[in-house]
Order: structure tokens, then C-alpha cells, then sequence
């Protein structure tokens, strides 16, 4: 009898090659736009510092950590025979991310670029 259907580890490792791109996508492109975020703004007096620099950085490290330590997680899952946790943590990473990113645009507000 063959298995048919992706394995655990194919599936770990497409969750992990699409969800941190998608990450990205929404964390540097769609969230900020939908709260009306800007950063690296260019002005005629140099580049003006937003609350949006802040929300960018904090995004870029917490996500790429993040990212980092479920990598790490889910190879010590495979490692540990637990195809189920392999499968989970990059999903759990996610979720949590984009929520966290959502709450944090919503109290960043509008942070346009200054006139």
C-alpha cells in the first residue's frame, strides 16, 4: 500500500517557503497600506523619520526571529518523530504574527509621511 499526498516533511518545508514570503507580502505591503502607515520618507530635508519606521523594524526583527525559531522547532519536531508539531508551528507562527502586526498597525494609527 503507497501513501499518496504530501508527507510531513514536504509539508513543513512548503508551509515554511510559503507562509514567509506571505508573512512579508502582508507585514511590508498590504497591513501598513490598510492602516495608512508610511516609513523612509523622503523629504527635501532628508529622510523624515515616522511611528511606521518603528512599526517596520519591530515587524522585520520579531518575524525574521520568529522565523528562525520555528525553522529550528520544526526540525527538532522531525527530528523527534512528531509530524503533527512539524506540521502546527509554522502555521502557529503565522497566525500569531499577522495578529500580532494587525494589533500593532491599529495602535501605530496613520503615520503618513510629513509635508
Amino acid at each position: 500500500m503507497t501513501h499518496r499526498g504530501f508527507s510531513p516533511q514536504t509539508l513543513s518545508a512548503v508551509e515554511i517557503l510559503v507562509l514567509a514570503p506571505l508573512a512579508a507580502v502582508l507585514a511590508f505591503w498590504i497591513v501598513p497600506n490598510a492602516f495608512e502607515i508610511d516609513w523612509s520618507c523622503g523629504t527635501v530635508l532628508g529622510v523624515q523619520g515616522t511611528r511606521g519606521d518603528s512599526f517596520a523594524s519591530t515587524v522585520a526583527v520579531g518575524g525574521t526571529i520568529g522565523w528562525v525559531l520555528v525553522l529550528l522547532g520544526t526540525l527538532y519536531a522531525h527530528i523527534a518523530e512528531s509530524p503533527r508539531l512539524a506540521a502546527i508551528l509554522p502555521i502557529a507562527w503565522f497566525v500569531l504574527l499577522v495578529s500580532a502586526m494587525t494589533i500593532a498597525a491599529a495602535a501605530v494609527g496613520p503615520a503618513p509621511c510629513p509635508a
